[in-house]
């Protein structure tokens, strides 16, 4: 997506965002393919709600008070699931999958590519702080049931769906939540720090920080998507999972110590590797050994099954 187009996007959406705000009551969510079957407010997607990112629906779901997901017509049934745990994850009729208001009063149906303008906002009035009616100053939102008092939510540039997910979450006044989250239940065991394993986290999740002659790996659980290139990449096949960590540690960014390693810095190369009392690492140690390359390493003629000087054992 183009700057522009992805400001126009981020435009409308707050247009959006600041209708539903100020009009409290509730929306009915639809895919951009779906019918609309219910008369109360609407408001029809950019696409699927399948596909949708989840901290978008969070947020409408925050300032609108409900948002009542109509999947009745998606025939993605995973997604369906997903959503559901999201509702859960919101609380009580902040997220509502697959049903409809029942007595809700009619309204309009919007749509996310052309929202509402507030007259007020179109005429330059609301970014003079004036107060709107039933709006404090300064264009905070209400405060009421299921609405905390907030400044809206502030996503980082640059984010990922997942982090905006969490600054959304946060913004609805989710903090400590016991369901499962996407974050791996890490823990190591026989872990060398060779800093595999942090290479190959497309979130930087894992960090591995040296300090004196202890190396140790950290595991950031807000940043972890449960990917698992982690665990399957180690050489030394050190990580292992227990299942997931909830919301809760996901919200709070909590990060744990997966391993404390004993380490030293190879005096040819610098490179950070367990200690074995040695002043080289193995690579350099059997470069020193065989300068020119002319013998297999020593784990490569195990495996062989053949002794140092190539023999079959």
């Amino acid at each position: 997506m183009r700057a522009h187009d992805a400001q126009s996007a981020h435009t409308r959406r707050e247009l959006l965002l600041t209708h539903l705000e100020r009009s409290p009551g509730g929306v009915v969510v639809l895919c951009d393919h779906a019918e609309r079957r219910s008369t109360a407010r609407s408001l029809r997607l950019e696409g699927c709600l399948a596909t949708v990112d989840a901290h978008w629906l969070v947020d409408i779901a925050v300032a609108a008070g409900t948002a009542w997901l109509d999947m009745e017509q998606c025939p993605a049934a995973q997604a369906r699931q997903q959503l559901w745990q999201l509702g859960e994850l919101l609380g009580p009729r902040r997220l509502v999958v697959n049903a409809l208001p029942e007595d809700a009063a009619r309204g309009p149906l919007l749509d996310e590519r052309r929202p509402p303008v507030d007259r007020r906002a179109a005429l330059g009035l609301s970014a003079l702080g004036l107060p709107t009616p039933g709006r404090p100053a300064l264009g905070r939102p209400p405060v009421g049931p299921g609405r905390p008092e907030t400044d809206g939510v502030q996503h980082s540039p640059g984010a990922d769906p997942h982090t905006r997910l969490l600054e959304s979450l946060a913004n609805a006044g989710i903090v400590a939540a016991h369901l499962p989250s996407p974050a791996l239940a890490l823990g190591a065991s026989g872990c060398t720090a060779c800093g595999v394993c942090v290479r190959a986290c497309p979130h930087d999740a894992l960090r591995l920080t040296h300090s004196g002659s202890t190396s140790t790996l950290g595991h950031d659980a807000g940043a972890c998507q449960g990917e698992g290139q982690c665990v399957e990449l180690c050489p030394a096949d050190a990580l292992q999972t227990g299942g997931t960590l909830d919301w809760g540690a996901a919200l709070e960014r909590r990060t744990s110590v997966l391993a404390r390693v004993p380490t030293r810095t190879c005096r040819r190369c610098q490179t950070r590797v367990p200690d074995d009392g040695q002043d080289l690492c193995p690579e350099c140690t059997g470069r020193r050994r065989d300068p020119f390359g002319v013998h297999l390493p020593e784990e490569l003629l195990a495996r062989l099954g053949r002794g140092p000087d190539g023999r079959r054992l």
